[in-house]
């Protein structure tokens, strides 16, 4: 497979589509652990300001690091040029979308210290069917579920995390061991922010493709996956469960990824969306009000 150039030539390039609020940042942890120095965050790199990544900054941040395994962020999508590069391999994880809608204002307000009134933050693009446009690039659920078949190597359910893990550690021939995890960036410990009656009820009212393909992936999507599956999935996740009692072992691979990501990635995309006129920081700069 190519992306359209002889330096794009080599091996597939697993890409994490990140969904807001869909445990994306525990998985981001799995994949770091998993492909230590060969894993990026991908963000825009090249003008105008937009929200996804597109063939020209993979070939950037190849050149940064042309041994990647591993891509993610939330400006990977499987749509637009990106999508049809033909090196990049997908997977993503989906949420119950009113609960996923939900933890994201509440993310806003009580980590992030916006302060977008809760009818504001429903006619927000990211309030209603955010998953379906993050898939497809529009609110098209047929094209959503076509290229989850089509295009990714695997799809799960924020409910059906370690699930998902054991069946890409299958999929990528690796022990699953590798993909061992604390939960990160979750709402525990927080108060639960106090939300005004008819909230939930608008959620649903605004997120019914979302509905649709959350109830798809998991009723139809994963079933075909599980079904599919070379061994014992049960045995599997029960064995890999008990590597998650003891938690990650620590190893080399953390303090030299930090270094790496820090020291290298960080700071060359940094200079180079300077140098296109955009943010040293960021990924793609959602308004939060």
């Amino acid at each position: 497979m190519t992306a359209g150039r002889s330096g794009d030539r080599a091996r597939p390039i697993l890409a994490f589509c990140h969904i807001e609020k869909a445990a994306g940042t525990t998985l981001i942890g799995c994949l770091r652990e998993a492909f230590p120095l060969r894993f990026a965050a991908m963000r825009p790199l090249t003008g105008p300001p937009r929200t996804h990544a597109t063939l020209q900054d993979l070939r950037i941040t190849l050149r940064v690091n042309p041994f990647l395994a591993c891509v993610s962020g939330h400006a990977v999508v499987p749509w637009g040029d990106l999508g049809e590069s033909g090196r990049l391999s997908y997977i993503t994880l989906v949420r119950d979308p009113v609960e996923r809608a939900a933890s994201q204002y509440a993310f806003w307000v009580q980590r992030m210290g916006s302060s977008m009134a809760p009818e504001l933050f429903l006619e927000h693009r990211t309030a209603g069917n955010f998953q379906v446009k993050k898939i497809a690039g529009r609110e098209d659920l047929d094209e959503a579920r076509r290229i989850l078949e089509n295009r990714f190597l695997l799809a799960g359910t924020v409910e059906s995390f370690d699930e998902f893990l054991v069946m890409l550690a299958a999929k990528l021939d690796m022990p699953a061991e590798r993909f061992a995890y604390r939960v990160k960036n979750t709402a525990a410990g927080r108060a639960r922010l106090a939300l005004p009656e008819g909230f939930g009820a608008r959620l649903e009212e605004i997120n019914q493709l979302d509905s649709a393909l959350y109830a798809w992936v998991r009723d139809d999507l994963v079933p075909r996956y599980r079904r599919a599956f070379s061994g014992d999935l049960s045995a599997e996740l029960e064995a890999f469960r008990r590597t998650l009692s003891v938690g990650p072992a620590w190893t080399w691979r953390r303090p030299v990824d930090l270094v790496y990501r820090n020291a290298w990635m960080k700071p060359l995309t940094g200079i180079v969306r300077l140098a296109n006129g955009l943010r040293y920081e960021g990924s793609y700069g959602i308004s939060r009000g």
